[in-house]
């Protein structure tokens, strides 16, 4: 016999039905593979990690993989609901134009509850200003009539003054899905301070 809370998790991946609740507590903020808290982390790390590679007349930093794992309530409809781990997994990069100098920043963003059915559908700073952003489909569809949902990876510009401002809570995020769920993000101050100097250092 399926455990009731395995059935629960079954049930809200394939019929959509379950609302993801406020994620329990900081989480484990996993750098490249190393776990840590986020006051432990620190900005060499990142610059250190950061990769610079040239396309054309584009230069790519590209900041290491920044993965929090978190314990997540999930309710049914009937109100009932299971506390699990669930994962959110990022990283920054930047692209400058090597012919005007100017560079964009933006945040990668993925979470193992937002698919295509419970899609990303705006995002703002902590502040409420509004950001552009793109969301993209990863997975292979399929056409059959048992077809699961395909995660999806937002893409984020950051400004670069915000960027820069960074305080010592982070860069906050406010994410929002279109069944009218929001949840916050954040990027760690060492996390941006580390991309940042690699991007300055390589300018």
């Amino acid at each position: 016999m399926i455990p009731r809370s395995i059935g629960l998790v079954a049930l809200c991946v394939l019929l959509a039905s379950c609302a993801p609740q406020r994620p329990q507590g900081q989480g484990q903020i996993i750098l490249e593979g190393t776990p840590m808290s986020a006051d432990h982390l620190e900005a060499k790390w990142v610059r250190t990690a950061t990769v610079a590679r040239r396309r054309g007349d584009v230069m790519i930093f590209r900041a290491p993989d920044l993965r929090r794992v978190q314990d997540v309530e999930v309710r049914g409809a009937e109100g009932d609901g299971v506390t699990f781990q669930s994962h959110r997994e990022g990283y920054l990069f930047g692209e400058q134009n090597l012919t005007t100098g100017d560079v964009k920043h933006f945040a990668v963003f993925e979470w193992d509850l937002v698919d295509t059915r419970r899609h990303y559908a705006a995002v703002s700073l902590a502040d409420g200003r509004p950001l552009q952003f793109q969301a993209s489909s990863t997975g292979t569809p399929c056409t059959g009539g048992n077809c699961l949902p395909l995660a999806q990876t937002l893409v984020i510009e950051i400004p670069d003054g915000a960027l820069r401002n960074v305080g010592p809570k982070g860069l906050g995020l406010r994410i929002t899905i279109a069944d009218g769920y929001s949840f916050p993000a954040n990027v760690p101050q060492a996390y941006a301070r580390g991309y940042l100097q690699a991007v300055d250092a390589g300018r």
